[in-house]
């Protein structure tokens, strides 16, 4: 987004280039610290956190059966991945949307369909997204929207919706999260 230059997707380069006698300074607003949580450590704690807990609802759904393989992906420590987080409001939305009461309701090839497209098989900051962006999800195309600082992302199946990206470049050891407002329809 624009011209500045960053770390980790929040840590900006404020003075760029500044020669040395072996090599090159650049000066930065924070204090680099390397992440200590996987994807999956990141759901769960916000899962525990006070109140209210924000991804109770996006936990459940992975922790279906025939989740399984998404759930194995976001915990490997190898893993270089993205992934858009809807908060329980977002899945509380999408279930009045299908005229549902539970998670439990929505049939597993929905939710399976619905879950890959909110990964993307690579790290993505939020400074690496540009206006009108498709990023390939493991489910399909998300499009991009940038505005100033703002970021939104839609999936096919969300029509003039679009997810508002409420936290952005949540670092994790195997990628990184950004929190949405909307579950992405494929």
């Amino acid at each position: 987004m624009g011209t500045a230059i960053t770390l980790n997707g929040t840590t900006r380069v404020v003075t760029a280039d500044v020669a040395a006698s072996n090599g090159i300074i650049h000066a930065i607003d924070k204090v680099l610290i390397p992440p200590t949580q996987k994807i999956t450590d990141i759901v769960v704690a916000a899962t525990q956190q006070g109140s209210p807990a924000q991804f109770t609802a996006l936990l459940a759904a992975l922790q279906r059966p025939a989740a399984a393989a998404l759930l194995t992906a976001a915990a490997d420590p190898a893993a270089n991945l993205t992934v858009f987080a809807p908060t329980d409001a977002a899945f509380q939305a999408l279930l009045t949307q299908l005229g549902l009461t539970n998670l439990s309701q929505v049939p597993d090839a929905t939710l399976v369909a619905v879950l890959r497209l909110h990964v993307v098989g690579s790290r993505a900051f939020s400074s690496d997204l540009s206006n009108g962006q498709t990023v390939t999800a493991l489910g399909g195309p998300v499009t991009v929207g940038v505005s100033g600082s703002s970021v939104t992302v839609k999936g096919g199946g969300n029509g003039m919706n679009t997810a508002n990206v409420t936290a952005a470049n949540i670092l994790a050891t195997n990628g990184v999260v950004h929190v949405i407002d909307r579950v992405l329809l494929p």
